[in-house]
């Protein structure tokens, strides 16, 4: 075996650094990746809210990194979250300034450019509120360096159906490569986040890994020092 430094002791200052960006960006649309890996992305939308830091210690206590699509109306008092979501590996997405369907220009830029002001993070990443788009919205949601990111697996828990129907609809759908949808705002939680770590816990024994969704589609997350 070799040992390094092969003897006496190595002295080194490890410089802190924050997530600013993603590659990739382009001006598509998916909902899933086609592959043979057993790796599947865990996503939320609607926050941040009163919730998320619960998800997130989740996620911390799993060792499971996910995906956040944030609204920008939902974001002011709530920054210290958004750079916890960061901090820990997670990846921050754009969901509109007020969670509007088919959205313009407006609504995308807005939220994503009190992401990169509240957080100094650029996303490259974009949700539609309610999976609903056309070309224009995907065009436009480009043309701000943003994927447009739907799902493959729904739980509605939306729709507050119970946490053993939301885990039971998660780990009977999920395929490798599949974006999961679940929600972390936009109204009581409790469900989702209670079904959460028994949703890991069976992907994992079945031998599926967690990634965020830019790590999903081959992309990856920029870091660079504090100061």
């Amino acid at each position: 075996a070799v040992a390094y430094p092969p003897s006496g002791a190595a002295r080194f200052r490890l410089r802190p650094v924050r997530a600013v960006g993603c590659t990739g960006g382009s001006a598509e649309l998916v909902s899933g990746v086609p592959t043979e890996r057993k790796v599947v992305a865990l996503t939320f939308d609607d926050g941040p809210s009163e919730y998320t830091e619960r998800f997130l210690s989740v996620l911390r206590e799993k060792d499971v990194r996910a995906t956040f699509f944030e609204v920008g109306q939902e974001m002011p008092g709530r920054e210290a979250t958004m750079r916890q979501i960061l901090a820990e590996g997670d990846e921050i997405g754009d969901h509109t300034m007020n969670h509007v369907e088919f959205p313009g220009y407006g609504q995308i830029a807005g939220a994503a450019e009190r992401i990169e002001q509240y957080t100094g993070f650029k996303p490259c990443l974009f949700r539609p509120p309610g999976g609903a788009l056309d070309s224009s919205v995907i065009a436009t949601a480009g043309s701000l360096g943003l994927m447009t990111i739907t799902w493959d697996v729904d739980p509605r828990d939306w729709s507050l159906p119970g946490t053993s129907e939301i885990y039971s609809n998660i780990v009977a759908n999920t395929r490798p490569g599949s974006i999961v949808v679940m929600h972390d705002g936009g109204g009581p939680r409790d469900e989702t986040l209670a079904a959460l770590p028994q949703i890991i816990d069976t992907l994992r024994a079945r031998g599926y890994s967690f990634e965020t969704v830019s790590e999903l589609v081959g992309d990856e997350l920029l870091y660079r020092p504090y100061g």
